[in-house]
Formats: structure tokens, sequence, C-alpha cells
């Protein structure tokens, strides 16, 4: 939220946000890498706690598996998506901003691109709508107990997206749950 607020046709903006962006997925991923390995024990511990998941994958995938009843303090030292860590947090976050300063920089080396891309922003322009949307079609469909193939899935929830935020953004400036927020927050301004 903190990087809608910038503005990003500033120059020298994008390079920040790589440099930035790299410096915290090295921290991230290569921190957690560096602690396990260098942390007596670490390994097994959270091998241990993951009934015997590989935790050598432990600073970047999640083959690591899932945790048992007992966290153990090596928990910390894993990067994996989802761990909830700092690691973690820190890598991801870096990733993101690695990603936007390539699109950043794309779109403004290829204007033709930023037209190509319209689906994919209009979907940002909703995201907040299409995030609640896609957990409540996980649910309604019953896909946390499905084998289907996940990729078909994916691929259905993202043009599904892609077409709704579409459609919506060539009538509205903001998405329903968006326009619900921004609503909100106007309100609560006159307050204080």
């Amino acid at each position: 939220m903190a990087l809608a607020r910038l503005d990003l046709t500033r120059p020298g903006l994008r390079t920040r946000l790589l440099l930035t962006g790299g410096a915290l997925t090295v921290l991230g991923y290569g921190g957690s890498w560096l602690a396990l390995y260098l942390v007596p024990h670490a390994l097994t511990a959270v091998g241990a706690a993951t009934n015997g998941g590989p935790a050598s994958s432990a600073w970047w995938s999640d083959t690591v598996g899932d945790l048992g009843d007992d966290t153990p303090a090596a928990w910390l030292l894993v990067a994996a998506p989802h761990s909830q860590t700092t690691f973690s947090i820190l890598g991801s976050t870096g990733l993101a901003l690695v990603v936007v300063a390539l699109c950043l920089w794309a779109t403004h080396r290829l204007p033709r691109l930023t037209r190509l891309a319209a689906p994919v922003t209009s979907v940002g322009m909703t995201a907040l709508t299409a995030y609640v949307l896609h957990i409540l079609a996980i649910r309604a469909v019953g896909m946390e107990e499905s084998t289907g193939p996940a990729l078909l899935s994916l691929f259905i929830f993202i043009a599904a997206s892609m077409l709704l935020a579409t459609a919506w953004s060539r009538r509205f400036r903001r998405g329903p749950l968006e326009h619900l927020l921004h609503s909100t927050t106007r309100f609560a301004d006159r307050i204080t």
C-alpha cells in the first residue's frame, strides 16, 4: 500500500525499487539459507517439526511440509512461502518490488505493452474485490479439499478475474469493495 502512494513516474524510482527489492530478496531468502545452514541443528529441528520434510529447501520452497503441533524456534529461520516468518516476509516483499520495478520499466520502454497489459491493470484496480471473490470461489467450489488439476483451476481463476475486472473497469474507476473502502476512509477523514 505504501508503494501505491508513490509517484511511480518519478525519475530514478524504478531503479531504487529494483535495488531495494533485490536487496530485500537476498536478505530474506539468502539470510534464511545462511541461518539454516549456520545455526547448529536448525535443519534437523525444522525437518523433525514437519514430520521429516526436506528441510534443505525450507529457505525458498513450501515442499518442506506443514508444521506439526510443536513449532521449534528454528522455524523462525525458514523463508518458505506462507511460513509467516521475518525471512519469508522480507524475501517475498523484495521479490514483489523487483517485479513491480520490472513491470514499470517494461511499460515505460514499450508503450504498446501498456495497452496489452490492460486486463492485468484492471485486476490491479480491483485487487481487493478480486481477492475476496477468489477466496469465495474456492469455498463455493470446494477447492480446499480438491485434488484436481491445480494449474487448470489457477488459469480459470486468472481468466475470470481478468474478464470481470476488465468489464468492470470500463465503466467504473474502482472495484465494488475498493469503492466501499474508499467511502469508509473518506467518512473517517471527516471525523478526525
